[in-house]
């Protein structure tokens, strides 16, 4: 099951990694795609993050899939997570404007 967080909430350690309770870390696997919507992140696992992707690209052609694949693709990190259930969260995903 996805995890959504709002951005402000989001707090990183020293090495810009965030803890994970473990009441989120029983929903993911040990590699976790990130994926920014807005002003949320949103944690998928693999499996979750294939039909994200492919319920977003279906039907789509030419220069509409490539503006939109490049929208979903600016916007993404694949991360593992590290002992102490700790995640790291690229800067680019808290910052800037919302995708």
């Amino acid at each position: 099951m996805a995890i959504v967080k709002d951005i402000k909430d989001i707090i990183l350690d020293p090495g810009g990694r965030y803890y994970l309770p473990a009441k989120e870390l029983a929903n993911l696997s040990e590699k976790v795609m990130l994926v920014r919507r807005g002003e949320k992140i949103l944690f998928l696992t693999k499996e979750e993050w294939d039909e994200l992707e492919e319920k977003e690209l279906k039907g789509l052609k030419g220069a509409v899939l490539r503006r939109k694949r490049r929208s979903l693709f600016s916007s993404i990190s694949f991360e593992e997570i590290h002992t102490g259930n700790r995640l790291h969260i690229p800067s680019y995903l808290l910052e800037g404007g919302s995708n």
